[in-house]
């Protein structure tokens, strides 16, 4: 566990880590999956905000049930999870670039202003 630790210095924590455990009960759409991604480590999650749409698509990642409901099932999956987790490094980290990189965003911040601009403009 990392406490204080620089924004500037995180990659080398995520580097360094097997495994991002995000138990959660609400969130949007959490940013520290995202960096751990990008930097290859392996993430297992409680469902929540819009990770069920893509985390499992990752190699070695998993989504958790309610982990207070069933503890087992969290550890197992855990287990999976850090017995995959350096097989799938690189893997991780090109999909993540695919899927959450800079131009990635550029391309959907420009599809989002031009269907607003052609839906206010061409009436």
């Amino acid at each position: 566990l990392a406490d204080g630790v620089p924004q500037a210095d995180m990659p080398d924590y995520y580097g360094a880590a097997d495994l991002l455990l995000l138990v959660s009960s609400a969130e949007g759409s959490p940013n520290v999956v995202r960096e751990a991604l990008m930097c290859g480590c392996a993430v297992v999650a409680t469902p929540v905000g819009d990770l069920p749409e893509y985390l499992e698509a990752f190699p070695g990642c998993r989504l958790l049930g309610d982990p207070r409901a069933k503890p087992d099932a969290a550890v197992y999956s855990m287990r999976r999870s850090l017995q995959q987790a350096s097989q799938g490094r690189h893997a991780r980290r090109q999909r993540a670039l695919a899927c959450f990189g800079k131009r990635r965003y550029q391309h959907t911040l420009y599809e989002a202003y031009l269907t607003t601009w052609q839906a206010t403009h061409w009436r």
